[in-house]
């Protein structure tokens, strides 16, 4: 293997005219060629590439030592960025669309050993004129609110994308670039082109692993190899497994399937319910005796069903769900291992069990670490918003699909597909109809969801007539919670009772030490709110929200984590309360900010995390004390809830609590027995009413959760105050939000 990485040489053709460079270079003497690291996504580098969009050529030479006749060579693309076209040595070898998967060019005829080979590749990022519209298969790694983007003003509502009101945020940058490793690949005539590993587990408790193999045989004649399969465990110690098939490869691309079958399967787990037992599959290509290819892939042996009510399982284990959004940087070719390691420990260490993966791939890394620990994911396909959903598109956006799930399949984490993230009503109709069916085709081992943001009983329906239509039935079906952010207000929170919430939170400002990284001195403080803006702000949503801006820039940060976290602490509690009393799972909107931004995360762009990242973490404790209750006229109301998420039963518990003014004067005491909580439940225990001054519209419960020993084993307080009355609640109809 040669390796291509390195500095090449690169230029801007914004009016796409250079088409004479794929046959000579040195024909244009007027361009300039700037050095440029591949690989990388091209704005994270110098100028003119930081601020651009559309298209750039790259180019190099590499030299080769003697060519081995009997060796066939192939230039191999780990990941282009997003559209590529490729020459050698003035040959064109072809055109690939997409930014996350591997593709390669045979090139054995055309290299010169010894000599200057020269590498021209074209690719191409470009802006949608009309974003509504967008014509390429990425998501949210170009369009989407967390992004640089240029807000317009909604007379109805500012600042928040609307399917039904055009003016809504467009797309400022999209990452392009060479930005995966390029490499030469020495090969024999027959190799493994790929493998795809099918588990499925059996009604009489064996597995059976279906291996698809794919080979290339270059030569003239059919070739008639041994292909041995071997599944052992990766980190455990069962039996190993061993298949070894006569197959005919007759020249060009064929696929053998091998079946095994494991007797007492070792299953794959989440990390709250038991051990994430791994395999490997690794694929031999012998031909006359000798191993001449190989390949492998780890997979996981589990069951993953959703059920009509959302009800989520794991090998026939019901689940409640918790978790987060997440897209780690816009610029993936920035981030390493060692930064997924840090984020997936931040995961854990917030008693997350499953993580949606907001409408892009991640990189393999990341997956590797899901599977190792124990963390789920709800993977969405690359689609945010409004495409073109012409044939022409949807053809295209089948065979991206195709590669981006044949990708990730052998992911045990990968729980769900979900098609498209606040879809339009004309790809609703058309685009996520057609993939829906297709992803099913693909994967039936998977629950397939249409829209992420909508959850009914069973399936979505098929198609809507109108936009009115699609309007009317959005409000009481949505997945997003932002209630006491873009609609209602916080003591509205017991009257919502949705089935799975896949996005809910509220903005707040970084610390100041973050901020100055990223904000220019003349614009912190006094705010220069174009500048603010333009890194997210909603200033106008805050406003409705926490009043007028605070006179300093320490009070603003205060008081918007402040409220972030009150807002994650109260809803969240709420929602685990009524755990299976029709909610079955929610979702944080979002974990950590993917370029420096003022928004919905809990960790900044630089991981330094907000008053929110803690809160989430205490809320989500798998044994977790609350107080449900709401103050009238001279008395309160007191109900303190427990909720296990452990797979046992917690046993001759109680709880202690009081009740104070704001100023701390203690007004009322008490205790509740927990004598017996089930396993992963939530449970009510004996309410109290208790009389208050006249007057007071606010208390202070502050409570303990101890053992029969007297041990603390969860402590928390809450604010009781009067709750909405049904009749005054704002909806998201009403606000007209997401529609």
């Amino acid at each position: 293997m040669l390796t291509l990485n390195g500095t090449w040489h690169a230029t801007p053709d914004p009016a796409k005219t250079y088409d004479s460079l794929h046959l000579h270079w040195e024909d244009a003497p007027n361009l300039t060629w700037h050095p440029i690291q591949v690989p990388s996504h091209w704005q994270t580098q110098p100028t003119p590439f930081a601020d651009y969009q559309g298209t750039v050529w790259y180019k190099c030479e590499f030299t080769t030592p003697a060519l081995d006749p009997s060796k066939h060579y192939h230039l191999h693309f780990s990941g282009v960025d997003y559209w590529s076209e490729v020459w050698l040595n003035g040959i064109y070898l072809g055109a690939h669309e997409g930014d996350f998967d591997l593709f390669e060019y045979e090139v054995t005829q055309y290299l010169t050993p010894h000599q200057p080979n020269r590498l021209i590749v074209k690719v191409t990022a470009d802006l949608d004129a009309n974003p509504e519209q967008k014509s390429i298969v990425k998501g949210g790694l170009y369009h989407w609110d967390c992004l640089p983007i240029r807000q317009g003003v909604i007379p109805d509502f500012p600042e928040v994308p609307s399917s039904s009101n055009p003016q809504y945020p467009n797309p400022v940058r999209n990452p392009g670039g060479i930005w995966r490793d390029v490499t030469l690949l020495e090969r024999d005539s027959a190799y493994i082109k790929n493998i795809l590993v099918h588990p499925e587990l059996q009604a009489d408790g064996r597995a059976l692993v279906h291996v698809d193999i794919e080979t290339c045989n270059h030569g003239t004649a059919s070739l008639r190899p041994v292909l041995k399969v071997d599944i052992e465990p990766c980190n455990f110690e069962p039996a190993r497994y061993h298949s070894a098939v006569s197959a005919k490869i007759r020249p060009g691309l064929a696929r053998t399937t091998i079946s095994l079958e494991i007797d007492n399967p070792k299953l794959w787990w989440t990390r709250d319910l038991g051990d994430q037992n791994l395999y490997r599959c690794t694929v031999e290509l012998v031909v006359d005796g000798t191993k001449i290819d190989t390949a492998s892939k780890t997979f996981g042996l589990r069951d993953v069903r959703l059920h009509e009510d959302w009800t989520f399982t794991l090998n026939g284990k019901r689940l409640f769900l918790k978790g987060t959004n997440y897209l780690s940087d816009q610029f993936l070719s920035q981030v390493t291992r060692s930064d997924y390691e840090r984020d997936v420990q931040l995961m854990l260490d917030a008693n997350f069990n499953m993580i949606r993966v907001f409408a892009h791939q991640e990189r393999e890394d990341f997956y590797d670490l899901c599977n190792e620990k124990g963390l789920l994911l709800f993977q969405d396909l690359p689609f945010q918003w409004g495409y073109q959903s012409t044939p022409d598109f949807i053809l295209r956006a089948k065979e991206v699909v195709t590669r981006y799930v044949q990708q990730l399949q052998h992911h045990p984490s990968v729980a769900l597909w979900s098609i498209h993230s606040e879809s339009r009503l004309y790809d609703y109709n058309k685009l996520d109809q057609v993939l829906l069916h297709h992803v099913r085709a693909l994967d039936p081992t998977r629950p397939v969801h249409r829209n992420s943001v909508l959850a009914d009983y069973g399936d979505l329906p098929h198609a809507f007539r109108d936009i009115e239509t699609y309007g009317d039935y959005i409000p009481p079906h949505l997945t997003v919670h932002w209630v006491g952010w873009y609609w209602g207000e916080l003591r509205d929170k017991e009257h919502y009772n949705p089935m799975f919430i896949s996005e809910y939170g509220t903005q707040s400002v970084p610390n100041r030490e973050s901020l100055e990284k990223f904000i220019p001195s003349d614009a912190l403080w006094p705010p220069n709110w174009d500048v603010w803006k333009k890194h997210g702000f909603q200033l106008a949503t805050y406003e409705k929200n926490l009043g007028p801006v605070p006179e300093t820039l320490e009070e603003l940060i205060e008081r918007s984590q402040a409220y972030q976290a009150r807002f994650y602490k109260e809803h969240t509690e709420t929602l685990r309360r009524k755990k299976y009393n029709n909610v079955k799972g929610i979702l944080t909107f979002h974990f950590v900010n993917c370029w420096p931004a003022i928004d919905w995360s809990i960790l900044d762009y630089y991981r330094r995390p907000k008053l929110a990242y803690a809160a989430i973490a205490k809320a989500f404790a798998p044994l977790h004390l609350s107080f449900k209750g709401t103050v009238k006229p001279g008395w309160a109301s007191l109900e303190p809830w427990v909720v296990n998420d452990y797979p046992h039963s917690c046993e001759r518990l109680r709880v202690l609590f009081t009740v104070s003014t704001e100023s701390g004067e203690l007004l009322n005491q008490g205790e509740a027995n927990a004598d017996f909580i089930a396993p992963d439940s939530a449970t009510q225990l004996a309410g109290h009413d208790l009389p208050i001054p006249a007057g007071l519209t606010r208390v202070h419960v502050t409570g303990r959760l101890v053992n029969e020993q007297g041990e603390t084993l969860f402590e928390n307080d809450a604010w009781l105050y009067p709750l909405s009355e049904p009749a005054d609640i704002e909806t998201a109809a009403d606000a007209k939000v997401g529609l």
